[in-house]
């Protein structure tokens, strides 16, 4: 069986109320003081406990040993606060831009069949193009079978912690807007700027007047439908919630150094190492002149334009 569940939380919504969550769940975040962050951490509450029922489900119908549970975003949060109250923090950009904060999502995958007996945290380079032939071999496809597809078979890698088959994306390639992204390796190139406001770093919405609990071993303290199934099942949970968070969090010089690099992509292509500086802070365009075209012709080449015309739209 194949279960795709498009959640429409944590998306806000129309302009009058971008956010709305039960006033009972909204009340166990009274330590975030600014109303929106609030509403809106209620509202991944109830995106929590909704998974945790789906999870609840499948095992219920004892169907979880044999199960791949997969947790992915779309794209990076919408950082303004006039329209949502998401955060990139400390990843430069907004959805909607090729900069990390946008492209940079979060992903968790759970199954009995990763042999796991403790959390671990993946920094392969993976794309999302990626899940489908490596959801399709595990279900005993042929990715051969698929044709000329973009996705990598990812699963030896996230198997066995090997690196990643996977040493290219392309990020973005847009000829009506002008703007394109292409990571090799380390190294990311951008060009063009799809937005003249969601260039920059951000600090999330609220963060100065956050009377944060002095740990997240709490969440699960308070109640956790997949931390109550887990040990119904003798798996694994995470014992320290703390030590994994301050594991997955991403570390940048903050505030961001007043020498960081403005590169304008609109003006001339801006070079990052990614590996090195995920916030993207330092444009080392000059330095590498040779890599400034990367692998674009190659892509522009066979690129689709989309039409009622051709069955694509």
């Amino acid at each position: 069986m194949f279960m795709y569940f498009a959640h429409l939380a944590a998306h806000s919504g129309n302009s009058y109320q971008k956010s709305q969550a039960p006033g009972d769940v909204v009340s166990q975040f009274k330590y975030i003081k600014n109303l929106g962050r609030r509403i809106q951490a209620g509202v991944i509450k109830e995106m929590d406990d909704s998974v945790g029922v789906v999870f609840n489900a499948l095992y219920q119908k004892n169907m979880l040993e044999n199960t791949i549970f997969l947790f992915i975003s779309d794209n990076g949060g919408q950082v303004d606060p006039e329209n949502g109250f998401g955060s990139n923090y400390p990843l430069r950009g907004n959805k909607e831009t090729y900069w990390e904060g946008g492209i940079h999502i979060p992903a968790v995958i759970w199954s009995p069949l990763l042999n796991l007996d403790m959390p671990r945290i993946s920094h392969q380079l993976m794309h999302v193009t990626d899940w489908l032939p490596t959801l399709y071999t595990l279900i005993g496809g042929n990715v051969e079978d698929l044709g000329s597809i973009d996705g990598i078979n990812m699963w030896q890698a996230l198997l066995n912690d090997a690196p990643s088959p996977r040493t290219e994306i392309l990020q973005n390639l847009d000829p009506i807007a002008g703007t394109a992204a292409f990571r090799q390796g380390h190294l990311k190139l951008g060009y063009g700027t799809s937005s003249t406001t969601y260039n920059f770093w951000y600090e999330p919405s609220g963060l100065k007047a956050f009377d944060t609990p002095t740990t997240y071993d709490w969440v699960f303290k308070n109640g956790s439908i997949v931390r109550d199934v887990l040990q119904e099942m003798n798996r694994w949970i995470v014992k320290s919630p703390d030590d994994v968070y301050q594991n997955l969090r991403l570390t940048c010089e903050q505030p961001p150094p007043k020498k960081a690099s403005l590169c304008d992509p609109s003006i001339k292509p801006c070079l990052f190492n990614i590996t090195a500086d995920p916030c993207e802070y330092y444009d080392i365009a000059d330095q590498h002149p040779d890599v400034r075209h990367f692998r674009f012709l190659r892509y522009i080449i066979t690129l689709i334009f989309c039409s009622t015309l051709n069955g694509c739209a």
